[in-house]
């Protein structure tokens, strides 16, 4: 069976959309804001805290908080996630759990 052009071109624009809404559901679930029942799983290995720090102050303003308003939601001070988003070196590890905790992010350790 033959298609003709304008089966062709309704199959093009319709593989086009398909594609432009998978992206914009992978950009959303990576920055925290996906809208779909499923989660893309992010990962991301960490060796330092300047990487915390900048994965840190990512998802903060992939959710559109300011360090005051994210401070407020981790039960921290502004002061600790300017801080840890710095790659304060002596950063407490509970306030660290509780930031990781109030993005949504699980920590992980394993052997290399």
């Amino acid at each position: 069976m033959m298609m003709k052009p304008s089966d062709t071109k309704d199959a093009v624009s319709a593989l086009e959309l398909a594609a432009k809404k998978t992206n914009q559901y992978l950009k959303g679930a990576i920055s925290g804001e996906g809208t779909l029942s499923a989660k893309l799983t992010v990962s991301r290995e960490i060796r330092s805290l300047d990487q915390l720090g900048e994965f840190v102050m990512t998802r903060r303003k992939a959710k559109k908080l300011t360090q005051q308003e994210f401070a407020d939601l981790a039960g921290v001070g502004r002061r600790f996630v300017s801080e840890l988003e710095s790659g304060k070196p002596t950063a407490e590890i509970g306030k660290v759990l509780k930031v990781l905790n109030a993005l949504g992010i699980d920590l992980i350790v394993k052997d290399r």
